[in-house]
């Protein structure tokens, strides 16, 4: 699999648990004048089973919680690490419950967009040799 992005990483969710992330590049895809930016590719063998995750900075950064503050990335990891088991569709109905319950009636600060790829079973789509 490559991988390659614009200050966002990947996160690799396995089925043991654990979560492995890939950084993206420092540099962001917008806001510069000039010509093209090529983006570093990356590549990685996910172990079976293993999800993978992009999202926006959106849900990292929506305020809520008793405190009121942005829940970060360790909550995020934790919320995905806890429905690492249940099938996607499952899985996404819980995070976007759970966010709703953290914002606590706050309003969503910035766009929110997480997806989620499960990597179980084999592709019905042929593989590229680029």
């Amino acid at each position: 699999m490559r991988f390659a992005a614009a200050r966002l990483a990947l996160w690799i969710a396995q089925a043991d648990g654990s979560l492995d992330t890939l950084k993206g590049e420092r540099r962001s895809i917008g806001y510069r004048r000039g010509g093209a930016t090529a983006f570093a590719n990356q590549h990685i063998t996910p172990r079976p089973q293993a999800r993978c995750y992009l999202f926006t900075d959106g849900i990292l950064d929506q305020n809520g919680g008793a405190r009121g503050v942005a829940p970060g990335r360790s909550r995020l990891a934790e919320a995905l690490a806890r429905g690492a088991g249940r099938p996607l569709a499952a899985q996404g109905a819980a995070l976007q419950e759970r966010l709703q319950d953290y914002r606590n009636g706050l309003p969503q600060r910035d766009d929110i967009i997480l997806v989620g790829v499960s990597l179980d079973r084999p592709s019905p789509y042929p593989r590229s040799s680029a």
